[in-house]
Parts: structure tokens; C-alpha cells; sequence
């Protein structure tokens, strides 16, 4: 459980009130494309217009970044290198870099419970509340179906340098992996990237 909370502590997960998770796209193949983690852990489709930042791929995104002299978006690009590098994250930004959708895999060491995690929802908010001033949680957490896995879900929204965010983190396990899902996106445009996140949960294959 500690390694859990310190998961969640370090991750800002952005979170939708009303969030509906989609199974893998049908038809529309050619709107998604599909990421398979190297050690075969998991597999997830996202949007075609969403850029997928990993350890391998944040090096050229920041080259490129600062080839086209976009400062804004090569400070921030970098400044995400240090938790993807460290931590594996992969990142995914919207196509006008207003959102992200970040998940990250551990090891858990023994089989992941989601009701467990659960229990322990009052301990993940109120670290949360310490890291974050000003957090709003804005419904209980859940435990949801979500394909053939149970997701705990936490939203929440807060306010950084006068401007507001609405969030979700939504933990899922399988085996004794515990993937953490998390979209950050401005609290006022929240939903239109809520499909997104529904895509890359709903047709996820975790192991």
C-alpha cells in the first residue's frame, strides 16, 4: 500500500466528473493508433492527432520542438523528460497541447486489489490535499468496470497560477501490476478530452 500512495502522490491525475470509458474503436481503426509497451505488459489505442511522448521518443519531440522555436513547448516537453525517463511514463499531449493522459505501470510485488486500493482512498486524498493547495474533491471514489478489469477512480479539481484544472486518476491492476492513469486537462474545456481518456482505458490490454 505505501508504494501505491507514493505512486499517487507523485502523479497529477486531471479528472472529468462525468467520464464514460469506450472499449477499442470499431470502424474507425483509422482514427486511433495503437501502443504496445516493449516488455509486453500492455497495449492501448489512442487518438491519431494525440502525440505519444516514452523514453524513446521525448529526445526527438524536444529536438523537434526546438527546431520549429516553440520555447513554450520545448520548456515543457523538457521538463516532462525527468518523470518519464525516471518514473517510465508514457505520455500522451492533445493535438493544441492543452491536455495529457499520462499512464505508468509498477510492480507491485503481490496481486493488486482495487478494493484494497480502495480502502485507502482516504489516505491517497489526504496526501493529495498536502501536495496540492486548494484541491477540490468532487465526487467520492469508485470502483468501476472497466473491460475486463476493475478501476478505481478519484476525481478532483484545483487551481495553479490562476488557472483552473479538473482531473481524474483512475487505478487500474492486473496481476501485480498497478497501472495509474491520469488526464490533466484546463477545468473549463475538461470534457472535450474526456473521450480520449475513455478510448485509451476502455480498449487497454493489461497483463
Amino acid at each position: 500500500m505505501k508504494k501505491f500512495l507514493c505512486l499517487l502522490t507523485a502523479l497529477m491525475l486531471m479528472a472529468v466528473p462525468m467520464l464514460s470509458f469506450a472499449e477499442a474503436p470499431a470502424g474507425d481503426a483509422e482514427e486511433y493508433l495503437t501502443y504496445k509497451d516493449a516488455d509486453g505488459r500492455f497495449t492501448f489505442w489512442y487518438p491519431d492527432t494525440w502525440t505519444l511522448l516514452s523514453k524513446d521518443t521525448i529526445d526527438t519531440f524536444i529536438t523537434a520542438a526546438e527546431g520549429l522555436g516553440n520555447e513554450q513547448l520545448t520548456a515543457m516537453a523538457q521538463q516532462a523528460k525527468g518523470q518519464i525517463e525516471q518514473l517510465g511514463i508514457i505520455m500522451l499531449m492533445s493535438a493544441d497541447y492543452q491536455a495529457n493522459i499520462n499512464l505508468v505501470c509498477t510492480d507491485a510485488g503481490a496481486a493488486v486489489d482495487v478494493k484494497q486500493v480502495l480502502t485507502g482512498a482516504d489516505a491517497i486524498k489526504s496526501q493529495l490535499s498536502g501536495q496540492i493547495e486548494g484541491i477540490e474533491f468532487t465526487s467520492d471514489p469508485q470502483v468501476l468496470e472497466v473491460g475486463n478489469h476493475q478501476a478505481l477512480l478519484i476525481e478532483y479539481a484545483y487551481e495553479l497560477a490562476g488557472q483552473g484544472f479538473a482531473g481524474a486518476q483512475c487505478y487500474v491492476g492486473a496481476g501485480t501490476n498497478l497501472y495509474v492513469f491520469t488526464l490533466t486537462a484546463p477545468a473549463g474545456s475538461a470534457t472535450e478530452y474526456a473521450e480520449a481518456l475513455g478510448v485509451v482505458i476502455g480498449g487497454a490490454e493489461l497483463n
